[in-house]
Parts: C-alpha cells; sequence; structure tokens
C-alpha cells in the first residue's frame, strides 16, 4: 500500500521524499514559481502547520472541522494575494506575521481561538464577515481596507495604520479595544451591540482618526477615548443607559451628540473646538475638568448643557456653577470685541454672586466679619463713637469697650439703631453707613440663597 504525502490534509500517494509530486513541487519551485502555487485545505488536521517564506497566490482553509485542536497556525514571511478562511471550525491559533497579504477574507468560520495579524504585516484589504465567533488581534501592522460585518467577536487592534475602517452589524461578547490607532480617513462602526447576556465589555479609543463615527449603538460597558486626535467625532442614536462615557486627554475638533443616553459623560484635561449636541441623555452627571475650549461659543454652548442636565438631574450646586461658567463664556466673547472694560466687570461681579448666591453660609460668614471688623476699628479708634449713659444698661458703664461697641456694630449691621449708641465723627459716620449698608446687602442674599436652596430641591 503506497504512502501518503506527509503534508497535513493531502490524501496524495507520495512521490519523492514524503511529498506528493505537488507539494514537491510546491517544495522546489523557486520564488517566482511559487507564487503561482495554491495551497488549499479540506482536512480536519491542521495540527502544527507552519508555512515560512512562501510567495502563494492563494491559501485557503475551507471546510475545515478542527475545533478540538489548539495547535497553531503560522503563517510567516509570506507574499499571498489571497488569504481564506471559509466555513471552517477551527479551535487552532493562527498567526501571521512579517507578511504581505493583498486580501484576507474570513468568511463564515468560527474561530475559538485567537486570530492574530502582527509584527509588521500588511494587508491591502481585509474582509471579515457572517462569523459565528471570532477573535481578532491585530498589533504593529498597517491595514489599508478594514471591513468586518454580520459577526460576533472580540476585537483587538494596537498600533495599526489604517486608510479606511468599517464596522457594521457586529456583536462583541468580550473586548472591543482600539489603540495607537492611525486612521487616514473613516472609522466608523454602525449598528453594533453588546448582546444582553454578555457581560459589560471594556471599550477603548486611543490614537490619530481624521473621522470617529460610532453610529447606532447599544452598548453595555464603559466608553473610554484617551490621547485621541480627531477632526470629527459623531455619537448619534448610542445607547449606554447604565454606563459612562470618558473623553479624556483629546483633542477633538467637532463633537457631535445626537440621541445619546448614557449613565455619566466626562470630558477630562482636553481641548475641544465645536459641540453640537442634539437631545442628549445623560442619567447621572455631565462633568468637564479642566478641559480648553478654542473659542469662546463652543465654552458657552457646552456649560448651558450642562447646566439643564445639572437642573434635570437635582444638582443645583453643579447647575450654579455651569451657569457661571456659561455667562463667563458669554462675558469673555465680548472681550473680543469692543465691550473689554465692561466685560471684565461684569465677569468680577458675576463671580462675587456666584460665590455668595452658592451657599448661604458665605453671607453669614461675610456679616461676621463686616461685624467683627468694624469691633476692631471702634476700639482702636474710640472717639469715633459716643454712649448717652443715662439709655443705656448699667453694666455698659463699667467701661467694658469691647462690648458696648461689639453691640453697637451688631445693631449697625442688622439696621436697627437703637440710638443709645451712636457715632460722633465724620469717619465714624462714614464707617457706620458702609457697615449699615453692607449688613443689609448679606442678610438680604442670606435670606434669598437660602429660599432659592430649600424651594429648589
Amino acid at each position: 500500500m503506497a504512502k501518503e504525502c506527509k503534508y497535513p490534509g493531502c490524501d496524495r500517494e507520495e512521490y519523492k521524499d514524503g511529498h506528493c509530486l505537488y507539494h514537491l513541487t510546491l517544495e522546489e519551485s523557486s520564488a517566482e514559481e511559487k507564487r503561482e502555487k495554491r495551497v488549499l485545505i479540506r482536512s480536519k488536521d491542521l495540527s502544527n502547520y507552519h508555512i515560512d517564506g512562501y510567495n502563494l497566490q492563494k491559501y485557503t482553509i475551507r471546510n475545515c472541522d478542527n475545533r478540538m485542536e489548539s495547535y497553531p497556525i503560522i503563517i510567516k514571511n509570506c507574499n499571498i494575494d489571497q488569504l481564506i478562511i471559509s466555513n471552517s471550525q477551527l479551535g487552532n491559533s493562527i498567526t501571521v506575521s512579517d507578511s504581505t497579504i493583498k486580501r484576507l477574507l474570513i468568511l463564515s468560520s468560527d474561530i475559538s481561538n485567537k486570530f492574530e495579524i502582527i509584527s509588521n504585516t500588511k494587508i491591502e484589504l481585509v474582509e471579515i464577515r457572517d462569523n459565528p465567533y471570532i477573535t481578532l488581534d491585530i498589533h504593529n501592522s498597517q491595514a489599508n481596507g478594514f471591513m468586518l460585518s454580520n459577526s460576533k467577536m472580540n476585537l483587538d487592534v494596537n498600533n495599526v495604520k489604517m486608510l479606511n475602517s468599517f464596522i457594521t452589524n457586529c456583536g462583541f461578547v468580550g473586548i472591543c479595544n482600539f489603540r495607537n490607532l492611525f486612521v487616514t480617513n473613516t472609522l466608523r462602526l454602525r449598528n453594533c451591540e453588546v448582546p444582553q447576556d454578555v457581560p459589560p465589555i471594556y471599550t477603548g479609543f486611543s490614537g490619530t482618526i481624521q473621522k470617529l463615527e460610532l453610529i447606532n449603538i447599544f452598548w453595555r460597558g464603559n466608553w473610554n477615548f484617551t490621547n485621541l486626535s480627531t477632526d470629527y467625532m459623531v455619537l448619534q442614536e448610542f445607547q449606554n443607559e447604565i454606563h459612562d462615557i470618558n473623553i479624556a486627554q483629546c483633542n477633538i475638533g467637532n463633537l457631535k451628540l445626537k440621541k445619546v443616553l448614557c449613565s455619566k459623560l466626562i470630558l477630562t484635561e482636553g481641548r475641544l473646538s465645536h459641540f453640537s449636541p442634539v437631545n442628549i441623555n445623560i442619567q447621572d452627571d455631565f462633568t468637564i475638568k479642566n478641559t480648553k475650549f478654542s473659542n469662546p461659543k463652543t465654552s458657552e454652548n457646552i456649560y448651558r448643557v450642562q447646566k439643564h442636565i445639572c437642573e434635570r438631574n437635582g444638582n443645583n450646586t453643579g447647575a450654579d456653577t455651569a451657569y457661571k461658567k456659561e455667562l463667563e463664556a458669554k462675558y469673555n466673547h465680548e472681550d473680543q470685541t469692543k465691550y473689554q472694560l465692561r466685560s471684565k466687570a461684569q465677569i468680577f461681579c458675576l463671580r462675587i454672586i456666584h460665590f455668595f448666591m452658592s451657599n448661604p453660609l458665605h453671607n453669614i460668614q461675610a456679616w461676621i466679619s463686616i461685624v467683627l471688623w468694624n469691633t476692631l476699628i471702634l476700639l482702636l479708634f474710640p472717639n469715633m463713637v459716643n454712649i448717652i449713659r443715662a439709655r443705656v444698661w448699667s453694666w455698659f458703664e463699667v467701661g467694658n469697650d469691647l462690648i458696648y461697641r461689639l453691640y453697637f456694630s451688631i445693631i449697625t449691621a442688622t439696621t436697627l439703631g437703637y440710638g443709645d449708641v451712636y457715632p460722633v465723627s465724620t469717619w465714624g459716620r462714614i464707617l457706620t453707613s458702609i457697615e449699615a449698608f453692607l449688613g443689609m446687602i448679606f442678610i438680604s442674599m442670606f435670606i434669598i440663597a437660602l429660599t432659592r436652596k430649600y424651594l429648589r430641591n
């Protein structure tokens, strides 16, 4: 009985040195001849299948059922026109490294282990569609065209250059991560979701992307945009109800949010040029921290949105702070025109009013400070006031200067003015008038701030 070819999956008879005529020719052909050859695998046994240094027109894995095996398939230092995996169930890990591939197609296949594209691999076009399950890792490589559709998957992309990337109708079950990307044109995720039976997953973006579009996304898990630079970023019909969207240390030209639902939206330590919100619903909090805006109009718009969200969620302190920043941005916008002096005065008054209206205790503290300072001045300059001894209590007549000057300061700051103690010098009258005016102001502001706080609650 003739021996079979030693190549896995080949059922031809041995011709020489354990090879069939076909594989012997493939082994012995020159690099130029190898390019015209094709490798077709239809086998249940892909164990320990490596190719290194081949130039192939087509490398195909078709109709393979190898779910029980875990041996790696390694493709290294190869030039392949087409690498195709179709209608297969593979338990093997597949690693492509230091290779050049014109077209990678993974179709209707279940790859339970990792499919890795690593180490300076260049691919003209990646097409992955209609796969029951696939885990795809792309690191330190280049993929000009990247199209994923109708697949359930894990995706980890790190340090990859792309021209365009389109991911449509995909379900993510473990990770969706894009780190250190360089996308020349567009990265788009459309109609993607995390299924309800899957735990929340981590999603991260970083790098340089000219245009980032996330459209019709139904997600479970936090989104983290870190050190991302993009000219245009849009989140449209984006639902992530119980999780957060974190945008940190990003440089964004235009941020457009339309029909966005999330728990928290956090902007920290970045730069934003334009902001366009339409019908956004943030359940918990909208936080803006150490973010720079390229123009005051953008700052005014984003703080107005923050104010409305804080008011709707019952965060009155946050709403007051956002309103102050919104008005500051408005006045800063005027500051760039002919009203510079008026704008600076408005900002100064705005900050003072916000300080005293945001917390009723600030008014009490200010009122007590005025009383104590006035008492101290009266102690240093006793000739400013006079006592009508017949109309004061006997314990004032013992010469207790601190007590009766404190008493005079209190009845002045409360605008009672009994007349038993009164100023006699010009400076005393001026000081008393100022104290009475400020005391009346702070008492009024205390009542307004207190009423406003508890009525809003």
